[in-house]
């Protein structure tokens, strides 16, 4: 059946018509469609398109996939390379640079410069100051936060901070002693660490 379409209508009773095979061929052929007009995107018309770096790593997120799980935290030794082949800014995967060059920094970050949403979400935090992507109310956060944080209000309780480390340490010695102690009785550790004895 030739395919003539005049409205989205007619569009929408052909798919309903149509076999379940046909659905997945269009299907397939949309994601074909998506994957490679992403791909262009992201290497010609990306903000970080016009850094250098490999363009695999530039297109797809699985480059850096295969060198953090196939080889198991091995991408830090490709990014060396990669900065050895491409210089001291390098795109490392489709919204990431990175920099080995410290003389960089400042005019990478920018006084005022947001977060990257995507990285600062794994955090789980959206309404701490550590968790917030825009740098505006980063800062108010970050202002609220300040008088606690200063070194007269952390000297102000550095008694609660001695306390807790000397709890700390008797409870490791009393742990120490008590250890001691079924040891001279002539315990033995099992498996599981419990004395039998």
């Amino acid at each position: 059946m030739p395919l003539s379409l005049r409205s989205p209508t007619d569009l929408l009773h052909h798919l309903r018509s149509a076999s379940t095979s046909t659905l997945l061929a269009y299907a397939a052929l949309l994601l074909l469609a998506y994957t490679i007009s992403l791909a262009v995107y992201r290497l010609y018309f990306h903000p970080l398109s016009r850094f250098p770096g490999p363009k695999l790593a530039a297109v797809t997120w699985w480059y850096e996939f295969y060198y953090d799980a196939i080889k198991p935290g091995l991408y830090w030794r490709e990014v060396e390379r990669m900065h050895r082949e491409y210089g001291p800014v390098i795109r490392i995967s489709p919204h990431e640079l990175h920099l080995n060059s410290p003389y960089l920094w400042d005019t990478i970050y920018a006084p005022k410069n947001d977060k990257w949403g995507w990285g600062i979400a794994a955090l789980g935090l959206p309404d701490s100051a550590v968790g917030t992507v825009s740098h505006d109310l980063h800062r108010k956060r970050r202002a609220a936060l300040s008088p606690f944080l200063s070194r007269r209000a952390v000297e102000k309780f550095g008694h609660v901070i001695y306390g807790n480390f000397e709890g700390f340490v008797g409870r490791l010695r009393e742990a120490r002693d008590a250890r001691v102690r079924f040891e001279e009785r002539g315990g033995v550790v099992g498996k599981k660490g419990r004395g039998m004895g």
